[in-house]
């Protein structure tokens, strides 16, 4: 048996089909928005169909987004080579559930000295093995072998992952804990376990070596491991597992070995944002479990009902605990302050970029005279303002600081926030700041001007002074903001001598496909570069921001029907699918080899026109290119979408053709 970890896979030309392999579902994982170049390099047919390849690719980018949902990593657990064609198990294996463990039988050929993976999962099909009948025996062997051998391996690492697991939950929590700590101290380690998904940890909080039966052990270890792995905006196990949820113990109540611990739960992308859950706590041979509440078992069996949700019948004494959840919060953590303006600035600007809505609340000012409304406004302004930017589901943003404002005991953080949702424009988030006897936190107004009744007149004075500080250079926040946003892409001007070739160009396009797909519109905007940074610019991201919404909801997948390359040069057609009952897409992309390399040239972006709407903008385009184009490049341009608008009215006559024609 081979064992091959997936950080040692060489170049897919050097030797065995092992490393070809593994690389095969390296870029599944890593390129799942786009099969093109995964197909490209496997030992796909050329004579298959391009329904079947659609297929095929539909299914690859599939499985590469499970992968890549589940942090999968791979190593080999079986090899066979037979002359030019091989048999490889790789087996996959769930990040943070050693349980959760598949082998896949890749069947691969050798073409020309390198090893390439058949396209589909289990044997040769759609492979280009040629009809020789001696090696179609040979072939049937060797996916008999892969199918036999396959269940006889994932057996075996079943086995043995179950011996890790044993072995990590040995190590897992601290014994000194479960004995001696108390129940609110072990439900504060139990969901922490919980929000970094560590099967092991949660096994043992929950007493799983407690059980003896091995049909109601197993029972447990499934809905845990189906819990952790939920993910979502919606359900119980969200409150355990999403990064975005704030958890607060809120009070014990302990009677001989039976316990009681209130939890809250603060989900900012709740209307009802504060949660109050009760766990049973019993101890059992000396240490503390924890009794998994009921609503979480159904939740992760699929069978939740409405009327299994405890927070949604709360009684008046968990309506006053919920209700004073900023209490509880400041009761158990420390408050942050920075010494100045300037490192909070860096600190805010920091946590809603990388860090976590409990890093957020800490910052938030402290008074023992807020009323409780004050409070709750308070703490729902912070959350607001960490959704903005970590809204699970609804994109991204990015905030930049882009200046500091200071007055006495007030200070202000200018932010500029561009959301994938809305790229045509950048808006301006003021964050206000108070300073206290520890230095500088977030003011209870946040972004506005604060709702601190109590506040004393000067730092009252000082919150007004520095707010119209801000308002009366707001325009100039404004440009400054644009300008900035704009010097993420590239100018558009092609470096000397460079030529553009069709790999990159593929490539290219392919990657920024495939970060819209993902949401990732701000990182796909630095494969961009203008031809414009006036309006033109904001125009283009206009038309951005509705290609993001189109890719992520399109049904097939991509089909570049071609790559243009002249010089510096490149236009890549491109059949785009609009999603159920709509006709495709025909963008075509213009790339520039600019001074960082191959760039799409976003203000460019011509498109097949099927309607009037469409020529008018593509006329409003072609003007724009000629204006910032010599006349030699603007009419290059010219004769490439001339080309493109062939190719393209000739496939989407074809696919009107097979579309009427299907049943």
């Amino acid at each position: 048996m081979i064992f091959l970890a997936a950080g040692t896979v060489l170049a897919a030309g050097e030797k065995g089909p092992a490393p070809a392999a593994l690389q095969f579902f390296a870029a599944l994982k890593e390129k799942s928005g786009s099969m093109e170049e995964v197909l490209a390099a496997s030992a796909l047919s050329p004579f298959c169909g391009e329904k079947k390849r659609d297929q095929i690719a539909e299914r690859l980018r599939r499985l590469g987004g499970k992968f890549r949902r589940e942090g999968t990593t791979f190593f080999v657990a079986g090899e066979r080579v037979d002359g030019d064609y091989a048999g490889v198990l790789v087996a996959a294996e769930t990040a943070g559930n050693p349980l959760e463990i598949d082998v896949y039988a890749l069947a691969l050929r050798r073409d020309r000295g390198r090893w390439k993976a058949a396209p589909v999962i289990g044997g040769f099909e759609n492979s280009f093995v040629g009809f020789d009948a001696a090696i179609e025996k040979r072939l049937a062997a060797l996916e008999g072998w892969l199918s036999a051998e396959r269940i006889l391996r994932l057996q075996q690492l079943q086995t043995k992952a179950e011996e890790r697991l044993r072995e990590r939950m040995n190590k897992a929590v601290p014994r000194e804990l479960l004995e001696k700590g108390k129940p609110g101290e072990v439900m504060e380690a139990f969901v922490k376990a919980c929000a970094a998904r560590d099967l092991a940890a949660v096994l043992v909080f929950l007493g799983d070596a407690d059980v003896d039966d091995a049909e109601a052990q197993a029972g447990l270890r499934g809905v845990v491991s189906r819990g952790l792995q939920q993910s979502g905006r919606r359900g119980p196990w969200r409150l355990l597992t999403s990064p975005s949820v704030v958890r607060v113990v809120a009070g014990e109540e302990r009677a001989g070995n039976e316990a009681d611990v209130g939890m809250m739960f603060y989900d900012p992308v709740d209307a009802s944002p504060v949660k109050l859950v009760r766990f049973p706590l019993h101890r059992s041979a000396g240490q503390w479990r924890v009794d998994l509440p009921d609503v979480f078992r159904r939740a992760a069996d699929g069978k939740l009902v409405l009327r299994d949700v405890p927070w949604l019948d709360l009684d008046d004494d968990d309506e006053k605990i919920r209700k004073n959840f900023g209490r509880y919060f400041e009761k158990s953590r420390k408050p942050r302050r920075e010494a100045s303006v300037e490192e909070a600035g860096v600190a805010i600007e920091g946590l809603l970029r990388d860090g976590s809505l409990e890093g957020l609340f800490r910052f938030l000012f402290r008074h023992d005279d807020l009323e409780a409304t004050e409070r709750r406004i308070a703490y729902a302004e912070v959350a607001g303002l960490w959704s903005m930017f970590r809204d699970e589901g609804k994109g991204t943003s990015e905030a930049i600081l882009l200046d500091t404002l200071t007055e006495g005991g007030a200070g202000l953080l200018v932010f500029s926030v561009v959301s994938s949702s809305r790229l045509d424009r950048v808006q301006l988030t003021p964050v206000l700041l108070l300073k206290d006897k520890g230095g500088w936190g977030i003011a209870p107004g946040v972004t506005s001007r604060g709702n601190f009744k109590l506040l004393p007149g000067k730092l009252r004075e000082d919150e007004a002074a520095v707010f119209a500080d801000y308002t009366g250079r707001r325009r100039d926040f404004e440009k400054e903001a644009a300008s900035h946003f704009l010097k993420r892409f590239a100018r558009a001007a092609p470096a000397g001598g460079a030529k553009a070739s069709d790999a990159e160009v593929r490539d290219l396009v392919t990657r920024f496909r495939g970060m819209l797909r993902d949401g990732k519109v701000l990182e796909a905007s630095d494969h961009c570069a203008l031809l414009d940074r006036g309006d033109g610019a904001w125009e283009a991201l206009t038309t951005l921001s509705y290609e993001y919404r189109g890719a992520r909801h399109r049904g097939a997948p991509d089909e570049i029907l071609g790559v243009q390359l002249d010089g510096p040069w490149a236009a890549l057609s491109l059949r785009v699918d609009s999603g159920p009952g709509g006709e495709p897409d025909y963008p075509m992309y213009l790339v520039l080899v600019t001074g960082t390399g191959p760039r799409i040239v976003l203000d460019a972006g011509l498109r097949l026109a099927t309607n009037k709407g469409r020529e008018v903008l593509n006329g409003a385009i072609l003007k724009r290119i000629e204006a910032n184009l010599g006349d030699d490049e603007a009419g290059l341009v010219r004769r490439m979408f001339r080309k493109h608008v062939e190719k393209s009215n000739a496939d989407r006559k074809e696919w009107l053709k097979s579309t009427r024609s299907s049943p």
